[in-house]
């Protein structure tokens, strides 16, 4: 890559992943040229607790004994 690199004269600077207006897709614009790159990342929501784990701590209960 850096052989590329050298007879280009350019290296991308990725910008923040942002969506595509038509394609409704997550892409990287590079801020020097333009260049847009597809972003491979699923951004699905984190797992939340079970309410119950919130709920019960076993070290309340050495406390209160």
């Amino acid at each position: 890559m850096q052989f590329l690199r050298l007879i280009t004269g350019h290296e991308h600077y990725w910008g923040i992943p942002h969506e595509h207006v038509t394609e409704k897709l997550l892409i990287q614009t590079c801020y020097e040229c333009g260049a847009d790159r597809r972003v491979r990342a699923d951004l699905l929501p984190s797992p939340t607790p079970e309410p119950s784990s919130l709920t019960s701590r076993p070290n309340d209960a050495r406390k209160a004994a």
